[in-house]
């Protein structure tokens, strides 16, 4: 049985998390990465960056509905684009970022960049089934 990624990358908006991009579709299995970011179908990296963190205790409405009723096997989790933004990606050269995970991290960073917003205010909270 394989792992499937679903969730939505967040920004702060009128002082509460707004849901913004839902990655759902966007995002194909990549499992080194998941294991890399979450710590799913961990068998390779010793430290995940943002393992089982759950959702965040202030997460989005859209984030809230979404996971109200899914069926995660394996668990929820979220990273902010200031951890992902200083990946040394060439310190892990299994790890293939293909096009669809360029793309998120590239609207990730152009929304942390817009005014107010910041790195450490954009982040990506995924669930896996």
């Amino acid at each position: 049985m394989g792992t499937d990624i679903s969730g939505w990358v967040e920004i702060p908006k009128f002082d509460r998390w707004r849901g913004v991009i839902k990655i759902d579709g966007l995002l194909y299995r990549n499992y080194l990465l998941f294991e890399l970011l979450f710590g799913v179908r961990n068998r390779s990296f010793a430290a995940p960056i943002a393992e089982k963190r759950g959702i965040p205790h202030d997460a989005s409405p859209e984030v809230l509905l979404h996971f109200s009723d899914s069926d995660l096997h394996q668990g929820t989790s979220w990273v902010g684009w200031d951890e992902l933004s200083v990946i040394r990606w060439e310190d892990y050269p299994d790890i293939t970022l293909t096009t669809d995970w360029q793309v998120l991290f590239k609207l990730m960073q152009l929304l942390a960049e817009q005014e107010g917003i910041g790195a450490s205010r954009t982040r990506l909270v995924v669930g896996f089934f």
